[in-house]
């Protein structure tokens, strides 16, 4: 129960660090810990003295982290990446697994740094299997989330337990918290992709035949201009002044807030959605590299379904991790195509 309890305080830090909450990310964290911490001890340790200043220096210690962190969680607001929400939660942790050894009983103070050790591992699992899943490798992202939670579950229990009907068991148990911190991973991504990219647009671009001529010729016929003068040579007819000669055609000007594309007009990226990619146009270039990465993945994916990805797990020899029914389906779902909008038009570009 202690694990659960931790796992879901960390999807809860994540949910929270997505609106760049830090403040709230980790008061949640370090108050829900804080309470899972004491449900580890007995109540006589409780009532001590050196629990309550432990307490104090916990919290004391939760809101120095609020302003530690605020850099790392815009960097992971603003890109996605797993590995950066993973390494500013797992530092916090650190950090409070410090306030226990230091003002708890040595022996006291060993199991919580344990406990909050445990949870790291777990959170340190969630994050390389995502990033795994990212690259189209799903099989190997769930043996990643599977090898963080066993790492967990061996720091919590003696070595005699360490079989797989126990193992069995807490993943079964702790399936729906490791779930979410994956889906919390997984959704910050998701919603980049979707919400912060778009498709750039194109136009069709008028053309014409030649038809302008030098002083002193006529148009006489299609792109030949005829002097008026006896004896001056025949001239091929050319593009007006604002027009681009492009082969045996001349194209008139893209409409505002688009560039030329060879034969059409493709959209330019300004206002909001300004960072520029070849197809696409987003608010900051995290965005948009996180966008092609994901289309990238999509090519490599194998399995798009949660009954193909779990065959897939137990193909692989995973019995135990394919368990995880809750990670199996966010695992699955990122093989499902990402949508992105089209780009606002002219009219609408800074709104």
């Amino acid at each position: 129960e202690a694990l659960r309890a931790g796992l879901r305080a960390e999807a809860r830090a994540l949910q929270l660090l997505e609106r760049r909450d830090v403040a709230g990310a980790m008061g949640a964290m370090g108050e829900e810990l804080l309470g899972a911490v004491g449900d580890l001890l007995p109540p006589s340790i409780k009532r001590t003295s050196a629990f309550l200043a432990f307490a104090q220096r916990w919290a004391s210690q939760v809101r120095s982290l609020e302003q530690a962190f605020e850099e790392k969680a815009a960097a992971f607001a603003e890109t996605g990446r797993a590995d950066v929400a993973v390494s500013l939660l797992a530092s916090g942790l650190f950090e409070l697994s410090r306030v226990a050894a230091a003002s708890l009983p040595s022996r006291t103070g060993g199991q919580v740094a344990r406990y909050l050790a445990a949870l790291v591992d777990a959170l340190e699992g969630a994050g390389e299997g995502v990033d795994l899943a990212e690259e189209g490798r799903q099989a190997e992202g769930v043996e990643a989330v599977y090898g963080g939670m066993r790492a967990a579950i061996d720091g919590l229990i003696p070595g005699d337990m360490r079989v797989d009907a126990t193992y069995r068991e807490v993943l079964g148990t702790t399936d729906p918290e490791i779930g979410g911190i994956v889906r919390s991973l997984v959704g910050v991504m998701r919603d980049i992709v979707s919400h912060r990219v778009c498709w750039k647009r194109t136009a069709s671009r008028t053309r014409s035949r030649p038809s302008a001529c030098a002083p002193g010729y006529s148009l006489v016929e299609d792109r030949w201009c005829w002097p008026e003068e006896a004896g001056a040579e025949l001239q091929k007819a050319s593009c007006a002044a604002v027009e681009e000669k492009r082969g045996s055609w001349c194209y008139r000007p893209c409409p505002s807030g688009y560039e030329p594309k060879f034969r059409h007009c493709r959209q330019t990226c300004a206002g909001r959605f300004h960072v520029n990619a070849p197809l696409m146009c987003g608010d900051a270039r995290g965005a948009v590299a996180l966008a092609i990465t994901e289309m990238a993945a999509q090519a490599v994916f194998a399995v798009a379904t949660v009954d193909g990805l779990a065959q897939l797990v137990r193909d692989a020899g995973l019995l135990l991790a394919g368990s995880m029914t809750t990670v199996v389906e966010a695992f699955a779902d990122m093989a499902k195509p990402f949508g992105h909008p089209k780009c606002p038009e002219v009219t609408a570009w800074g709104l």
